[in-house]
């Protein structure tokens, strides 16, 4: 099932010395390859979660997971100099919003390029400098 993957994959640990930006560009690829080839269940539990309150619950038990565990990493990175003065709890919700959004609306037939096919490395490329910038960068 597509939750269970995702949080084995998505919210994988990074290791004590494994470098921000790799840490995140690699969940993220992790998250894009689930999320292309599990279209179909990614897209129908996206808009279950919009019309089904049990189901909306449970969207939001396994969104809270991604928030925390990106939490952690911007908060890594904060102690290192980015994104000062800035909620990491919120910074996560952003960013993982995005990330949900673009995938959603790069993979959808009707979203902003519905004769384009965005390939792995374009889409990752994109979304991970867009990721490593606003966790690592100083304001």
């Amino acid at each position: 099932m597509i939750p269970r993957k995702l949080l084995a994959e998505v919210n994988a640990a990074p290791s004590r010395s494994e470098d921000i930006a790799h840490h995140l560009t690699s969940r993220l690829q992790a998250f894009w390859r689930i999320y292309r080839e599990e279209w179909p269940i990614a897209t129908a539990a996206f808009q279950m979660s919009m019309t089904d309150q049990q189901f909306a619950r449970a969207w939001h038990n396994i969104r809270q997971q991604g928030i925390r565990g990106f939490t952690t990493m911007v908060r890594k990175g904060q102690a290192a100099g980015g994104a000062p003065g800035l909620d990491p709890e919120l910074i996560a919700s952003a960013v993982t919003s995005m990330i949900e959004y673009a995938c959603y609306n790069w993979t959808a037939r009707g979203g902003d390029f519905p004769d384009r096919v965005i390939d792995d490395k374009t889409a990752v490329d994109v979304l991970s400098h867009v990721i490593v910038q606003a966790v690592t960068r100083p304001r």
